[in-house]
C-alpha cells in the first residue's frame, strides 16, 4: 500500500483555469504543506518528473503537496504568464491545497529556478500568514544549492572587485 494518495485539484483565477495534483500522506499530516512552484515552461510533473518525485517523498513523510500547472501550460487555460506575475496564480493554489485539506494550516512555496522567483517574489509582497517558509534551488557544477548562499557570496565577490579591495574569485 502506497504511503501517500494523489488527487487532482482545480485551481482557478481571473485568467485561467488550471489542475493540480495534491499528494497527501495517507497516515498523520504535518500542518505544513509544500506547494511546488516550476519553473521555465514547465508543466506540473517538472524536469524528469522531479516535482512528481519531489511531491511523492514529501508526501511519504507527512507533508501534503501541491503541484500545478501555471496558467497556458499543461492542462492550464490562459495565457503564459512572467515569473514576476504569478503572485495571483500562487494565492490561487494556495487557497486550493488549505481549503481543500484542511490540515494544512501554512504552506512552503518550493520552487526550481523561475519558479523559486516567482515564490520569493510572490512571498515578498503579500501579508497572507499561512506562507511559513519560502524554499529555493538551483544547480551549479553538478551540486544543488539553495539560491541564497550562492547569491551572497557571489555578491561578495563583486563588492570586493568594484571597491577595489582586490580580485576575489566565486568557487
Amino acid at each position: 500500500m502506497s504511503p501517500y494518495t494523489e488527487t487532482p485539484v482545480e485551481i482557478l483565477t481571473q485568467a485561467s483555469a488550471a489542475w493540480g495534483i495534491v499528494s497527501a500522506p495517507q497516515g498523520p499530516a504535518y500542518e505544513t504543506g509544500v506547494i511546488i512552484v516550476t519553473g521555465g515552461l514547465q508543466y506540473r510533473v517538472g524536469a524528469h518528473r522531479q516535482s512528481v518525485l519531489l511531491a511523492r517523498q514529501l508526501a511519504a513523510a507527512g507533508f501534503t503537496t501541491l503541484r500545478f500547472d501555471l496558467a497556458g501550460l499543461g492542462d492550464a487555460t490562459g495565457d503564459v504568464f512572467d515569473f514576476e506575475t504569478l503572485g495571483p496564480q500562487l494565492t490561487a493554489a494556495l487557497e486550493a491545497l488549505t481549503t481543500q485539506h484542511g490540515t494544512v494550516k501554512r504552506v512552503v512555496l518550493w520552487g526550481l529556478c523561475d519558479g523559486a522567483s516567482a515564490a520569493l517574489l510572490h512571498w515578498r509582497t503579500t501579508t497572507d500568514p499561512r506562507i511559513y517558509a519560502v524554499g529555493e534551488c538551483a544547480a551549479h557544477r553538478g551540486i544543488a544549492y539553495g539560491l541564497v548562499a550562492p547569491l551572497f557570496e557571489q555578491g561578495k565577490v563583486l563588492a570586493t572587485h568594484l571597491a577595489e579591495f582586490g580580485i576575489g574569485r566565486y568557487q
